[in-house]
């Protein structure tokens, strides 16, 4: 369903906003995939400004209407990055002579990141809402760099950033890499709506290892660093504090 839905744009403000001017006209329709060149506004969370070359990375979002409870919604970004995980593990398993262990090196961050190493290497934007023709709907929108050289990045990224070219040394196709990520979205996608989000967050810890290693979270103007007890059923990180306090946290910036 999602790769027979495919939309190629040259150059656009975000993937994000084209979809969600969409259904804001009433034209949304489920598993829509609009992908673009080029990004004149990409956006992580927080705002935070996404910015890749025209060409090189593959930037893309899908439109989905899952039947979710408010408070389940922040499970799609995690359903999201183990899918897209899977389609990138999909792809470079294609190209022949890439070492396997370097392959998993790709590693998920709570809560919408994927890492090679500790650089960034892809970053998930889940965007909710409501529209009184269409109901309730989330935009999964997707940034993977591709097949940036250093030289791409802002200066300030060129450490914690990186690209599949740059950890893997060759280019890869992204019409396949997005063939993968899509297929590997609609399989957990329908897993969604016939089981619910049950087995979501405890599928991503296993993928991610950080249960019971020491973390730090930036939220809220403050870093809190202590062990990862877990996610709570909607997603949320369970932080236990060095005191012995468990502090559950919806949304910051978490690092190793």
């Amino acid at each position: 369903m999602f790769n027979d839905r495919i939309r190629l744009l040259e150059v656009t403000e975000s993937t994000n906003a084209f979809l969600k001017a969409e259904v804001e006209l009433g034209r949304g329709v489920e598993g829509a995939v609009v992908q673009a060149e080029h990004q004149t506004a990409g956006r992580g969370r927080n705002e935070r400004r996404w910015e890749a070359p025209p060409g090189k990375a593959l930037l893309f979002s899908i439109l989905l209407k899952p039947q979710l409870a408010d408070d389940q919604t922040p499970l799609v970004a995690l359903m999201a990055g183990m899918a897209v995980l899977e389609g990138l593990k999909q792809t470079l398993g294609k190209i022949p002579g890439l070492d396997p262990n370097r392959i998993n090196c790709l590693r998920l961050k709570w809560p919408n990141d994927i890492l090679f190493e500790n650089a960034k290497l892809c970053g998930i934007l889940c965007e909710t809402a409501v529209n009184p023709k269409e109901g309730a709907y989330v935009i999964v929108g997707v940034g993977v760099n591709v097949n940036q050289d250093k030289e791409d990045f802002a200066p300030e990224l060129r450490i914690s950033a990186t690209s599949l070219k740059m950890a893997f040394g060759v280019k890869t196709a992204r019409e396949t890499l997005l063939g993968d990520i899509l297929e590997s979205l609609e399989s957990s996608y329908e897993r969604l709506n016939s089981e619910g989000t049950r087995w979501i967050a405890s599928e991503w810890l296993a993928m991610a290892g950080i249960q019971g290693k020491p973390v730090e979270v930036k939220y809220s103007g403050e870093t809190v660093h202590g062990v990862c007890e877990g996610l709570t059923a909607n997603g949320a990180m369970a932080l236990k504090r060095i005191d012995g306090t468990v502090a559950i946290i919806y949304s910051g910036d978490m690092s190793p």
